[in-house]
Order: C-alpha cells, then structure tokens, then sequence
C-alpha cells in the first residue's frame, strides 16, 4: 500500500511547498510584528521596509479607485480605513491583505520546476491577480455596507474571498501544469 502510494506522491516535492509556504506565513507574521508598535516593534523595519504596509496601502488606494469608478464616493483614512461619504467604512487589517492565500500560490510556484524566468512570470500574475480579486472584494464590501445591502447569516466576505483566492489558484495550477513547455520536459526520461 505505502509502495504504491509513493509511486503517486513526489515527496521531495511535497516537502518543499510545505517548508516554503510555512516559512512564508509564518514570516509574514512575525514582521507584521516588528511593524507593529503593540509589539516587537522596530522603527526602521517600520518606516523603511514596511512591505505589508505598502501592500495593505495598494489595496486601499485600488479599492478606492474602483468604488469611485462604480460610482460611489469614498475616501480613504490612512493607515486601514476606507469610508464613504454617507459613513459605511471598511478596515483593512493585517488579516484581510490575502498574505496566506499569495503564501501557497508563492510556494507552489517555487516548488515546481521552471526556469526562474517562467517562476517569476506566474508567481506575479498569481498574486497580481490574487491582489486585485481582493481590491474588488473591499470595494464591493463598501458598496454593499453603503446601500444596506442585507448580510448573509452563512457566509462572510472573508470566506467569500477565500474560496475566490483558492479558486483562481487552482485554476492558475491547471494552467500552469499544462503549458508545452512543461509537458515537454515531463515526456523526456
């Protein structure tokens, strides 16, 4: 039985998304940490080399843009906070940047083979694609909570945007294990 699973599971493969997604995340969360003042805080990560604070800006400025171009007149209130005029408002926090979620897709991509330029082209189009699904998701967000729009009991957005996220990475997965390129080199011995 074990024999016969092995022939179907690359462990070495297997091994390696796990160890770079967790290495990831978990990264992901401890340098939030060094950015946060509640924290282990350090100035110059903060003020410097905050990436998840440029990150988290990004989303807000984008999902500004959008809900502007739908037609709602919002205004962001720096550093998470996106509101529109009549009051409904959005905070993005550390846990609504999709970090996790672009986390695997980083590492499935890493994990596979390719030449660094192939990894590099479908690493940022997953997480550019990955990003923007989530601009979307907060400027819906807001023009739902500005028109009253009634809140599900079953479902949330953070939910909602899982299973979209998840959705387009396996999507992406497909296309990426189907390009010639790589099934070429898979017929080759």
């Amino acid at each position: 039985m074990n024999d016969r699973l092995l022939n179907y599971v690359d462990g070495a493969y297997l091994v390696k998304l796990i160890l770079v997604f967790t290495s990831l995340y978990y990264f992901n969360i401890f340098y939030w940490g060094l950015t946060d003042p509640q924290n282990q805080y350090s100035y110059f990560l903060d003020h410097y080399l905050n990436y998840i604070s440029w990150f988290q800006q990004s989303i807000l400025y984008t999902a500004h843009l959008l809900s502007q171009l739908a037609g709602l007149s919002t205004f962001v209130d720096p550093p998470q906070l996106i509101r529109t005029v009549s009051g409904a408002s959005v905070i993005i926090s550390f846990d609504c940047l999709g970090l996790g979620v672009s986390s695997f897709w980083t590492a499935y991509v890493i994990a596979n083979t390719g030449t660094w330029q192939n990894k590099a082209a479908w690493l940022l189009g997953g997480i550019a694609l990955i990003w923007f699904v989530n601009c979307c998701r907060i400027a819906i967000l807001l023009f739902a909570l500005d028109k009253n729009w009634p809140e599900s009991r079953y479902i949330d957005h953070h939910d909602l945007f899982n299973v979209a996220a998840y959705g387009i990475i396996l999507t992406l997965m497909y296309f990426h294990s189907h390009q010639p390129s790589r099934n070429t080199s898979l017929d080759q011995p």
